[in-house]
């Protein structure tokens, strides 16, 4: 007897199939029949490790010579999908379809995103990556793969969309420009590294919409800088715990309005910058939609209108220790951008009599969309630098 499940069209299947979210269920379907085994089989493979737990690998001490896994007072998950185990995986499906009727793709060519970290061999990583042509993502977490191996990966993934490179023990990128040439993301996390200028040399030849860098001190030289603003098609900057970003550092950066025409987002973390180079860099990004920056520096009127003058700022995240700014100052950067849809200023100690339409902080003030609303339909409410004094905030409001 035919099972009516097999007179379904393959359009109908896919649609089930699309409804369900938990892996379990996609295995379910899979045992039914061709049909739904081709719909779901593409899904149950596209990342296979992506039920591991690997954050032993962030709270771990790290120790020189000393793999994360062998610390004594961090447990390893001995339960997640390791380099050997899916190599083990795809061998025993291989030779089933060698001698089955069913000539069906190796489930190497599904699998899009992988994790590597300090407990998979070098040997394994490898051969793994040999059989997954298709790959788009590659995670290296604490990864023990040498300079003189590295050159095999990107040999072997040439379609790769995004790499993330935690802690690693090579030192170069060789090759990775002239091989993924789909390469869209480079996330490096590390403070060690190589030989930087001729890293960012190497990913010259990748089309870069996202430059993720933390703890890479070597990238405040003005070599980083210089070679950074040479790749045109950033879209996303997060520079992250990378030291001092100075002003001299953002006018290396942003030398000119052709640099980042296309840069939307930008995260900076110990920054400090004059207003005069604020203003120069927000002119000369003018598609850049969100700022989230940290800085190590006095913020006052000017410097805070100046990052906030893009055409297209829409979000804007600042977070400082000191600041020289009037409650006036800040209602007026809500009144005269009115692009800006959300406006957080991080300990920033304001009376909240300054600003009446909205609930602020004590040490922070949060201005969503329409909170920056309501201040705008306020204009007529100006507060003057005795209303900024906190000190007078307990006698104006014990007289009301």
């Amino acid at each position: 007897m035919t099972s009516p499940s097999n007179d379904l069209p393959f359009e109908i299947v896919l649609l089930i199939t699309s409804h369900l979210h938990y892996r379990v269920d996609l295995y379910h379907c899979a045992l039914i029949n061709k049909q739904f085994y081709a719909a779901t089989i593409h899904r149950l493979w596209d990342d296979p490790m992506c039920g591991n737990d690997v954050s032993y690998l962030w709270h771990a001490p790290i120790y020189y010579g000393i793999p994360r896994h062998e610390s004594s007072n961090i447990a390893c998950d001995g339960g997640i999908v390791t380099c050997s185990t899916l190599i083990q995986c795809l061998f025993k499906t291989r030779q089933y379809q060698h001698t089955n009727t069913l000539r069906s793709f190796p489930l190497g060519h599904y699998i899009r995103k992988l994790d590597f970290n300090d407990e998979d061999l070098v040997t394994d990583s490898i051969l793994l990556l040999s059989h997954t042509p298709f790959l788009e993502h590659l995670s290296l977490l604490g990864s023990p793969i040498t300079d003189y191996d590295v050159e095999c990966i990107w040999q072997f993934c040439p379609r790769l969309k995004s790499i993330y490179l935690f802690d690693m023990s090579f030192e170069e990128l060789v090759g990775i420009g002239n091989y993924c040439h789909q390469l869209t993301s480079f996330i490096f996390e590390s403070d060690s590294l190589f030989n930087p200028a001729a890293a960012l040399a190497e990913l010259q030849g990748c089309p870069l919409t996202c430059l993720s860098l933390a703890r890479c001190e070597w990238y405040v030289e003005p070599t980083g800088a210089r070679l950074s603003s040479e790749f045109d098609q950033l879209e996303i900057i997060y520079l992250v715990d990378c030291g001092h970003l100075t002003d001299e550092f953002f006018k290396i950066l942003v030398p000119s309005a052709t640099t980042f025409p296309s840069l939307t987002r930008l995260v900076l973390n110990n920054a400090s910058l004059t207003p005069e180079t604020a203003n120069l860099m927000m002119k000369c990004l003018p598609l850049l939609a969100d700022i989230n920056i940290k800085l190590i520096q006095v913020v006052t009127n000017n410097i805070l209108a100046a990052l906030t003058s893009g055409p297209s700022l829409k979000i804007f995240d600042l977070q400082a220790a000191h600041y020289d700014v009037s409650s006036q100052g800040i209602r007026d950067i809500a009144i005269d951008s009115p692009q800006l849809t959300s406006l957080h200023i991080r300990g920033c100690s304001m009376p909240q009599r300054c600003f009446p339409e909205v609930d602020i902080g004590d040490d922070y003030i949060s201005l969503n969309l329409d909170s920056l609303n309501k201040i705008r339909r306020n204009t007529g409410f100006r507060t003057t630098a005795y209303d900024d004094n906190r000190s007078d905030t307990s006698d104006s409001e014990s007289s009301i």
